[in-house]
């Protein structure tokens, strides 16, 4: 609950706000995560899957009262409100890593990532009407949309070891694509694709133990 007064130059009151908000809602969220490896007779030669998802609902209604009174005129202003908010979030990754032993000090490292991240929104308010139910949309204040944000890479690497020291030197190629539906109150479809190399580089060195 929330008041408000306005005040002129001279600090007198031109009208009161009252604002009365509760919200109400659940949410559930789910996550998972698989892993193999599998190592090969040959030293230093291996395969890996990773594979990541995660989805999460909620619901949530949002009760919205406020009125505006005005001290030296009429025309005071209420508003009752009601408003149901949904949304649905799913994310999903997979990594596939392949490594190579090349001698004894160098290590050949190729690498697949794809993921997929769902956005669903759907955002409905009603205010009040003439039998007292919520029935009037709002259609500022109401929206439906889904985002769907795709990404690929390949890439691969060389890790060059030796006693303390540790260099990685690699690059990688990304193709990604945000995909939004707009579905309410307006119709539209569109992508953003994009492309990009990512180098990356690496140096650790390790002090002797003392």
């Amino acid at each position: 609950l929330q008041n408000n007064i306005t005040l002129d130059e001279e600090a007198n009151p031109l009208n009161t706000t009252s604002i009365d908000n509760f919200l109400d809602g659940t949410t559930l969220a789910i996550g998972n995560q698989l892993l193999f490896s599998h190592a090969f007779q040959k030293k230093g030669r291996s395969l890996t899957f990773n594979l990541n998802g995660n989805y999460s609902q909620t619901t949530l209604k949002d009760q919205q009262n406020s009125s505006v009174e005005f001290t030296h005129m009429s025309g005071d202003r209420d508003m009752d409100q009601l408003g149901n908010l949904d949304s649905y979030n799913f994310n999903l990754t997979g990594k596939a890593t392949f490594t190579e032993k090349l001698n004894n000090v160098t290590l050949l490292n190729i690498e697949y990532q794809g993921g997929l991240v769902h956005h669903q929104t759907d955002n409905r308010y009603h205010r009040l009407g003439l039998e007292q139910q919520y029935d009037i949309l709002d259609s500022l204040l109401s929206n439906q949309f889904n985002n769907n944000y795709w990404t690929n890479s390949l890439g691969s690497g060389v890790r060059w070891k030796k006693k303390r020291l540790t260099t990685y030197v690699g690059a990688a190629y990304q193709r990604a694509e945000l995909i939004p539906d707009f579905a309410f109150p307006e119709i539209k479809h569109s992508g953003i694709p994009s492309n990009s190399i990512l180098p990356n580089a690496n140096l650790t060195y390790r002090k002797r133990k003392t």
